[in-house]
């Protein structure tokens, strides 16, 4: 079972590490009101991040109906072609493979804008560039304008501001004859999420493996190391998914030293033991 999570670096160059892709910000609107602008899904990075309107449309109304309990919505649009938008920002610091989803609806007896894009650009004063991919065509429903798992330039990652927006790419609105988008003409916005997998580098000096065995994993309040077979003068380094140390120690004992980790929060973390002659990573997991 050890072999399923262990990962052991052959390497004497930086190596980077990747995860499973975990949820940066999201937005479901679940109270239908205004605290709603505030990604009510997030991690440490964006617990404050809002969704906001620029260039001229009405005041967001929490209240409309989403896709499952309420969505963002605003009128106001007439006109607004490259100029009127959703916007979000968001820290992908520590994180590559950005994504997006979102869902949005635009019709009724208020007819909103047909025609939107995504674009990206990284920091206040980045430039706005197209997400490849993104055309938008929306509709009175909420099963047209699907955006899933759409990739974004690599610019993006790893970022501590990228700034996204919903950019309406025309004035042509969703009603039956088409026409222009009046000031009544509607969109709303749901289920907006930008997922990220977590990467950490890690310099390594000298990786090999000399048969050390880190047990058991996962744990829950230890882990042993047996290093038996390695010359004295260990030390360990207890590192976070993203590279933080968090302990550190000696060896004292090369058949089975103890580390004590029950007070690490659940996840993933790396431990590497080190010598003057070799350097050993593994992975372990704290449930």
């Amino acid at each position: 079972m050890g072999k399923i999570y262990s990962i052991i670096f052959l390497m004497l160059f930086t190596t980077t590490i990747t995860f499973g892709q975990d949820t940066l910000a999201g937005w479901t609107f679940p109270t239908g009101s205004t605290a709603d602008s505030i990604a009510d899904i997030s991690n440490a990075q964006n617990t404050s991040k809002a969704i906001k309107t620029l260039g001229g449309t009405s005041t967001i109304d929490f209240s409309k109906n989403g896709f499952t309990t309420f969505a963002a919505a605003a009128t106001g649009w007439d006109g607004g072609a490259n100029t009127k938008y959703w916007q979000i920002e968001i820290n992908t610091s520590g994180y590559n493979a950005i994504k997006i989803n979102s869902l949005q609806q635009s019709g009724g007896n208020k007819p909103g804008p047909r025609d939107f894009k995504i674009q990206y650009k990284v920091g206040v004063a980045g430039t706005w560039a197209d997400v490849p991919g993104s055309t938008i065509v929306t509709a009175n429903d909420w099963t047209t304008a699907v955006i899933s798992d759409l990739s974004v330039p690599s610019d993006c990652y790893n970022q501590p501001s990228v700034f996204l927006r919903w950019l309406m790419a025309s004035d042509t609105s969703t009603a039956a004859t088409p026409a222009l988008v009046l000031a009544t003409g509607i969109d709303k916005i749901d289920n907006l999420f930008i997922t990220g997998t977590l990467a950490t580098t890690i310099v390594p000096d000298n990786f090999s493996s000399p048969g050390i065995e880190i047990y058991p994993n996962p744990c829950s309040s230890e882990i042993f190391v047996n290093a038996g077979s390695v010359k004295n003068n260990m030390t360990y380094e207890v590192m976070s998914c993203t590279g933080n140390t968090i302990k550190t120690g000696r060896i004292e004992n090369k058949n089975q030293q103890q580390i004590f980790v029950g007070d690490l929060n659940a996840g993933y973390y790396f431990i590497r033991i080190s010598n003057d002659q070799t350097t050993f990573l593994k992975k372990f997991i704290v449930m």
